[in-house]
């Protein structure tokens, strides 16, 4: 039973009506009067503690004779509402991993240490995205390889981010070493509110940068795919500073 008890207290349900079930669940039917008694439980708070049960769907009710009983249901019932509750909790949790980047800045405005979020394997290309996406900027800068990029990362995921950072009016600047997709690049500028810009001189190393408001987002893709994003102003501002002294060598 304590097993039933445990699962009760995780369900949140109160302590009377834990006494209530609990006891329903050994008598079987019986009025609610009869369970208060063998409880010693007030009949007031008895009714409350039933009718949250049977909100629930963890009494049932029926007449006998003409007087309302009440029994407990099985435990299978309280295994449903268990993973019922689980599934709602993995939601949550979901929504908070999905949203982690926008509540991270948030938590900066009243902790004054550098947050860093860290990714691994084929997950950190959308997580950044995401955060870029859904950051209060009109601008973000890229630092990219776009050779080693589209080895690793598909064309849809590719052009999806596109697609979402135009429809938001996010302007991309970019510094692309020079090749073949830095070329692509360039050709679609205009239609994809973007400037690039190729240095030849950039080594076209597996990893890429971006920079968008007060973070810098670096994404590796060498011999296994990572990603980390660092929310700092200061860190930002000087890796604006370095990006625009290099796109601007490039004109």
């Amino acid at each position: 039973m304590k097993y039933i008890e445990l699962a009760l207290k995780k369900l949140d349900f109160s302590e009377n009506a834990i006494k209530i079930y609990l006891q329903s669940f050994h008598t079987g039917r019986s009025t609610i009067g009869a369970l208060a008694k063998y409880i010693s439980m007030d009949r007031s708070s008895a009714y409350l503690a039933v009718q949250q049960l049977i909100a629930e769907g963890l009494l049932k009710e029926d007449i006998i004779d003409g007087k309302k009983h009440v029994f407990a249901s099985p435990p299978n019932v309280i295994e449903d509402l268990l993973k019922n509750h689980a599934k709602q909790l993995a939601d949550i949790a979901c929504d908070i991993d999905k949203n982690l980047g926008e509540l991270l800045v948030n938590y900066r405005t009243n902790n004054s240490k550098v947050a860093l979020q860290s990714f691994s394997g084929n997950s950190s290309l959308p997580r950044i995205a995401q955060d870029i996406l859904s950051s209060d900027i009109s601008e973000v800068r890229i630092i990219t390889n776009q050779n080693a990029e589209r080895k690793v990362f598909s064309a849809s995921a590719h052009d999806d981010f596109i697609q979402s950072r135009v429809r938001k009016g996010i302007k991309a600047y970019v510094l692309a070493a020079n090749t073949r997709g830095a070329d692509l690049l360039q050709r679609y500028d205009e239609r994809e509110l973007r400037e690039t810009r190729v240095d030849k001189s950039l080594t076209p190393l597996k990893n890429e940068t971006y920079i968008y408001g007060d973070n810098v987002a670096v994404l590796g893709f060498s011999n296994t795919i990572f990603g980390f994003i660092v929310h700092d102003k200061e860190f930002a501002q000087l890796q604006r500073l370095l990006f625009d002294n290099l796109f601007q060598a490039d004109k």
